[in-house]
């Protein structure tokens, strides 16, 4: 049995729904990762420049016993 092999180009399109073999600005040359940031801090610095959320949004617990009437709406 062999191990699927698919490139990071291919991922990331599958994934997100990028074409990377096109640059969206010149149209012309292909893509190639630069850099991975892997650090949360520097992750979270970066997002908060560029007025992202830069950490999770909250999640309230829901009751379990809530009882939803389908004859409204």
């Amino acid at each position: 049995m062999g191990t699927l092999h698919c490139s990071w180009a291919r991922l990331l399109g599958r994934v997100f729904a990028l074409d990377m073999a096109t640059c969206p600005f010149c149209r012309q040359g292909a893509l190639r990762i630069i850099a991975a940031i892997t650090q949360a801090e520097v992750i979270r610095k970066l997002l908060r420049h560029l007025n992202f959320l830069s950490s999770p949004p909250t999640y309230y617990k829901v009751s379990h016993n809530l009882q939803l009437d389908a004859g409204t709406g």
